[in-house]
């Protein structure tokens, strides 16, 4: 029996090891919001509604796939490198048929996601749902004052629940970028990563895609 074989039958998977750290999700409130998600979606799907993902990536020189034997349940954590960084928030619409961008070099706070918001409401054709999830800029008051507005103009927000970033569909974008299509020259220097993200965002849904099942 090889050590993989042997690993597997331990209960082990070989998975990337995640930055920063890690908690678990209350199964219960994954469940609805699974519902509610499938609910939105059989609604974009027959375009009564336009159903949109929101998140914020980081992307740095120090950007590293880190894959080891770890406990079913359990994950590895490592500490998040710090340095220069592009802060990329972005908003994906349904099965990726559309998708803005919002790219800064510095620290995002809730002003930041803010603007970002009102430039999307700006432009809806249709009630428009935000998935998002529940990072403290996300639950500042600042934007909290802001939701009745959105909402007036048809712009409505889902938060996910904690620790339940899976059911942002959007990281997997962000996985893509990182881990395929950026590529190992992007990494050379500051200057070459910028250049080649700001290439790959301005081309997502048209050379880069994303098939959803």
């Amino acid at each position: 029996m090889d050590f993989e074989e042997s690993a597997q039958k331990k209960d082990y998977r070989w998975k990337r090891i995640r930055l920063g750290s890690w908690k678990k999700a209350d199964e219960n409130e994954k469940e609805f919001a699974r519902q509610d998600l499938a609910a939105l979606t059989e609604k974009a799907d027959d375009g009564t509604i336009d159903l949109v993902y929101f998140d914020q990536s980081g992307f740095n020189l120090w950007a590293k796939v880190v894959y080891a034997w770890q406990k079913r349940g359990q994950r590895i954590t490592v500490p998040v490198s710090k340095g220069k960084s592009q802060n990329v928030l972005g908003a994906m619409w349904h099965r990726c048929q559309r998708f803005e961008s919002f790219v800064f070099e510095g620290a995002v706070d809730s002003t930041v996601v803010i603007g970002c918001f009102d430039v999307i409401a700006k432009n809806l054709t249709k009630e428009t749902w935000i998935v998002l999830d529940n990072a403290p800029i996300h639950r500042s008051e600042e934007f909290a004052e802001k939701i009745e507005e959105w909402e007036k103009s048809g712009l409505k927000i889902y938060f996910l629940p904690a620790y339940c970033p899976s059911l942002n569909k959007i990281e997997m974008l962000w996985q893509k970028i990182k881990y395929d299509w950026l590529s190992w020259e992007a990494y050379s220097s500051y200057q070459n990563l910028c250049l080649e993200l700001d290439g790959i965002l301005s081309q997502i849904g048209s050379k880069y895609l994303i098939t959803f099942s």
